[in-house]
């Protein structure tokens, strides 16, 4: 009690009168910093605003009526031991978030979100720039993961192929993008695009043995984007909640990198770079350097957002240099930086979820026409994993012997079928490669 005792200040000769009064006062303060508390002191509403020392306590935080924030107040200054309790007490989708003040941190966030219905206690110890997250509760487990790690529930991260892991369509190579060109997928499930001149993008090992994707600029180069739309049935449960999206970045030349979040107009319908049919739910943008680093951001989805949501990164004039992403995750929950942790998938069920938009195979036949006029040949191909839609074909032929037609065609969500009319009276032979596309 003793540190307690010593934070309250006495004014004047004696404790009487309006001394006392301020002494008292005084301790009250103190003890209300350390969590001692009876009564409502602070009720918060609205937006904006900074938090005095003396709010210290225990505060109710309404955001029935639209979305709240406060800033905390800045280390060194009489908050030092100060205990913060914010409790929440409507449960509606709008946000209510907590900022730190100047460069200190919640935890190593900027910010903290308080889940609806749930309570969240800060503390900044003295001589520190860094609050202390000491509770938190909610209406669901789901308050606990802002404090420890992430859940432990399967496919938590709605992004597909997070770890930049599978490339069916370039197996590592490099690819060209085309300035002012449609997007064009990359590694699987990503798309980019770029404007002002072509840039080329490329899966790479990072020193960990992990994979990220990395783009080189290019004189000219006015803008380059990359993101990923998720399914609606992988994302409606996250309407109506805060989630949070984290990702691993660094470019050699730039110091900003974008980020915005939308939903699809319609049930998994996007639109294209040229003519978009989303809307916007939340965007900013992150303070990067060459050195890789993880940042995150607090993400809102509107009770709406049920019909899909697309996440995307943007640069400006990478006019040189590199650009590389990795370990990109959407999940639900507002999770401190601290607690963020990348959610592993085996790497063969991470390639069947990538499967359901993408998938590349390939074919062999061969025989002998003993008929005396052309034949037709038909080869069934099943799909390793059923399709979002009736898939879009491409494919190729080589090495054909005897055979004057072939083609792919008549695809369904299960499969597909080769044909190849063989010459009459002769051995033939033929192989094929397709790509089945069914992507967003």
């Amino acid at each position: 009690m003793a540190k307690l005792f010593s934070r309250a200040t006495v004014s004047g000769s004696s404790l009487a009168g309006a001394s006392l009064k301020a002494a008292l006062t005084a301790l009250w303060d103190a003890l209300n910093s350390a969590g001692f508390t009876d009564v409502a002191r602070t009720s918060i509403t609205g937006t904006g605003g900074t938090l005095a020392t003396t709010q210290c306590g225990f505060l109710q935080v309404d955001a029935s009526g639209g979305n709240v924030s406060r800033t905390l107040p800045a280390s060194g200054s009489g908050s030092d031991d100060a205990v913060y309790i914010f409790h929440r007490t409507d449960g509606t989708g709008n946000t209510a978030v907590i900022s730190a003040n100047g460069t200190d941190t919640i935890a190593g966030a900027a910010s903290i979100s308080i889940p609806p219905n749930g309570q969240i206690e800060l503390q900044l110890p003295a001589g520190s720039t860094t609050w202390r997250v000491i509770g938190m509760s909610g209406p669901t487990a789901q308050a606990s993961r802002n404090v420890i790690s992430a859940s432990a529930d399967p496919f938590r991260n709605r992004i597909i192929n997070g770890n930049c892991y599978e490339d069916q369509r370039n197996s590592g190579a490099a690819q060209t993008f085309t300035a002012g060109a449609a997007l064009a997928y990359c590694i699987d499930r990503f798309y980019a695009y770029c404007t002002g001149a072509n840039v080329s993008g490329q899966q790479i090992t990072a020193s960990d043995a992990t994979k990220r994707y990395r783009f080189t600029g290019a004189a000219g180069v006015t803008g380059i984007g990359i993101g990923q739309r998720i399914e609606a049935g992988n994302s409606v449960d996250l309407a109506g909640n805060v989630c949070t999206l984290s990702v691993k970045l660094s470019n050699s030349l730039l110091t900003t990198v974008n980020w915005a979040a939308y939903y699809a107009n319609t049930n998994d319908s996007f639109g294209t770079v040229a003519s978009p049919t989303r809307t916007a739910i939340a965007s900013s943008s992150f303070a990067v350097s060459a050195v890789e680093g993880l940042y995150t951001a607090s993400i809102s989805v509107p009770a709406a957002a049920t019909t899909g949501i697309e996440i995307v990164f943007t640069v400006g004039a990478q006019t040189s240099g590199t650009w590389t992403l990795g370990e990109v995750q959407l999940e639900k929950g507002s999770i401190l930086a601290a607690a963020v942790s990348f959610e592993r998938v085996d790497v063969a069920i991470n390639k069947q979820r990538c499967q359901r938009y993408y998938e590349v195979g390939d074919g062999f036949n061969s025989g002998y026409n003993a008929v005396g006029s052309a034949i037709d040949y038909r080869q069934a191909v099943p799909f390793k994993v059923t399709k979002r839609t009736v898939p879009a074909l491409s494919y190729s032929v080589s090495g054909a012997s005897n055979v004057s037609v072939y083609d792919a065609r008549l695809p369904t969500i299960n499969s597909l079928m080769w044909y190849c009319t063989a010459i009459a009276s002769s051995s033939w032979s033929w192989l094929g490669a397709w790509a089945a596309n069914a992507e967003l």
